[in-house]
């Protein structure tokens, strides 16, 4: 059984979400504590618990994760400008 020790919490769930997915993308797997429980009961956000729990021997390395600057929520602007960059896609993948 693996003894899973909590590295952060957050009353956003998409906050959550997002944080387990940063560490999932790393090779961490994660678990979330006390989502759908928020969720189903209605609990007001600001009071929400969300745990967000990993294996003991990958708490040190989550918690370096989690805490690095590159987790940075891109601003609208540099949403946009890499949305400018990036190539155009007709949406027809098919070739002729």
């Amino acid at each position: 059984m693996v003894d899973l020790v909590t590295v952060e919490t957050y009353t956003d769930p998409i906050e959550a979400s997002l944080a387990k997915n940063d560490l999932i993308e790393s090779g961490i797997k994660a678990v979330l504590i006390g989502e759908e429980a928020n969720a189903l009961w209605h609990v007001p956000t600001e009071m929400a618990m969300i745990k967000l729990q990993v294996a003991a021997e990958d708490a040190a390395r989550a918690a370096e994760i989690l805490k690095s600057p590159a987790r940075t929520i891109s601003s609208d602007e540099e949403l946009a400008e890499e949305a400018e960059a990036a190539p155009e896609k007709d949406g027809n993948d098919e070739e002729a």
